[in-house]
């Protein structure tokens, strides 16, 4: 079943729940990814997202470890990440989709990936924006390709793009432009980058749906366990860290941090729920994320 399905399913005050995992950078690690997994497995969360690598890492796809996954999780419903990033040809996205029909995959995440570090022009593509991506998914679902020949449509297929409520508030009314482009073209529902503070969120969420986009948006989680990850939010991908939640962590030590770190993302989650989000999608980068994610949900009442 797809993500929307089991959304729309969802009784009154309930939320979707989803996490995030990468891919491994080597081989070796495969066994820490599955270990990820298998800490999840117990919580009955609605989906498992899989990414292209946080980094830009070009040496695993998605699909080098959604059987891994779906063996570890009980074939819970799996969201795909395909990226600007790395298709260089209608051919590739095609065999994306060709592959999620085959292991029943039914959600899929459309976003421009982060360039790989250092060598970007060496081995990334940026051939298509976001939105041909989306166009070309959509036509997909519905059995039509680029040259106009037909195939098996796709229609339970469900196409997310990307929200971003870190972004300033006099760059938002470009933003949606661009997303109402997006759902234009295809995309169904939207998941945002890491959410640290509710209250910009909220104000995100009203802004977008005074600017006509109704989709879903699901806040993204990520436990902020230690001063390194705070500051890596804040230079790094432009998040800003409440000061509140960045003097918890101050001169603590490595237990007494990732404790205080728990206890922030139970109290966003907890948050959203009374702001009335429809989901939350969990980042997991680190085993020790997981069992954040296991301690924060496994510790909320049956109606989530």
């Amino acid at each position: 079943m797809s993500l929307l399905r089991i959304l729309a399913s969802k009784s009154a005050g309930s939320m979707l729940l989803t996490a995030e995992i990468s891919p491994p950078r080597l081989y070796q690690e495969m066994d820490r990814i599955v270990g990820i997994a298998r800490r999840l497995r117990a919580l009955g969360l609605d989906a498992i997202a899989v990414t292209n690598s946080t980094g830009g890492s070009y040496k695993f796809s998605p699909w080098a470890i959604v059987e891994d996954i779906q063996r570890a999780m009980g074939h819970v419903p799996l969201i795909i990440h395909l990226t600007a990033r790395d298709e260089g040809s209608a051919r590739s996205v095609y065999y994306h989709l060709h592959e999620m029909s085959l292991k029943g995959v039914r959600d899929v995440l459309i976003i421009r990936g982060d360039p790989s570090p250092g060598n970007s022009k060496l081995f990334d593509s940026y051939r298509f924006t976001t939105t041909q991506l989306t166009e070309m998914v959509a036509g997909y679902r519905a059995g039509r390709l680029l040259d106009g020949t037909e195939s098996d449509p796709l229609r339970d297929l469900d196409v997310f793009s990307a929200a971003h409520p870190e972004y300033p508030e006099r760059s938002l009314g470009r933003h949606f432009e661009f997303i109402k482009r997006k759902i234009d073209a295809g995309t169904n529902a939207l998941i945002s980058n890491i959410v640290t503070d509710v209250d910009v969120f909220a104000r995100y969420r009203d802004r977008a749906h005074g600017a006509g986009i109704t989709v879903p948006i699901l806040p993204s989680l990520l436990p902020l366990t230690s001063e390194r990850r705070c500051e890596f939010l804040s230079t790094q991908l432009r998040i800003a860290v409440p000061a509140a939640a960045r003097e918890k962590l101050a001169g603590r030590d490595r237990d007494s941090a990732y404790a205080a770190g728990v206890d922030d993302m139970r109290h966003n989650l907890n948050r959203l729920r009374s702001e009335g989000a429809q989901g939350a999608n969990f980042n997991v980068i680190l085993p020790s994320d997981a069992d954040a994610v296991v301690t924060v949900v496994g510790g909320l009442d049956a109606k989530i």
